[in-house]
């Protein structure tokens, strides 16, 4: 962010500082690291990820002791939202259950009805916050890169001039719309 706020040629606004970023501790040592992008909590940068990841995907008896430490430090760590867990836990909620039933000794976890008790407990400064998303200025080749579907000019079709209707349907000029 500093290096193309040295390239930008106009004045920024006065006081102007880039948004602080903030990365967990041995992230930069660490040969597995997952970049998760929630639209609730923003992007987040996490250690051991594709482990984690895995574990849920396919657990069995082997893999949940030997990676439980690793599964501990996500539910306790609380530098990861809720948001982030949510979406793990509920992408294999099957899983999920059998992997915290043994982890956690509870034989009647249920994540529908004891997720939220869950982080209740294990992430307790998130309690009865409203989280906001982190800042992360994007490129408009990396949005494109990662969202498609947002690209304008797609093969195939005319190019969109500033005066003709939206494509969007909104019945607005496209420079008063989608093209502002």
């Amino acid at each position: 962010m500093n290096y193309r706020l040295s390239k930008v040629t106009k004045p920024l606004p006065e006081g102007y500082k880039p948004p602080e970023m903030h990365f967990p501790k041995g992230l930069l040592k660490s040969k597995d690291v997952g970049i998760v992008f929630d639209e609730l909590s923003g992007q987040h940068y996490l250690i051991n990820y594709g482990i984690i990841l895995n574990v849920f995907q396919s657990p069995d008896e082997l893999k949940i002791p030997r990676y439980k430490r690793d599964i501990l430090t996500y539910l306790e760590d609380q530098t990861i939202s809720p948001h982030v867990f949510r979406r793990l836990l509920f992408k294999y909620p099957q899983n999920a259950e059998f992997i915290i039933r043994k982890i956690l000794d509870r034989p009647e976890f249920s994540l529908e009805k004891d997720f939220d008790s869950l982080m209740d407990e294990f992430k307790p400064s998130f309690r009865g916050k409203r989280i906001y998303p982190y800042i992360l200025p994007m490129s408009p080749k990396f949005v494109k890169a990662m969202r498609p579907e947002l690209d304008q000019k797609k093969k195939g079709q005319p190019k969109v001039g500033r005066n003709d209707p939206c494509p969007c349907g909104s019945g607005k000029k496209y420079k008063k719309c989608c093209g502002s």
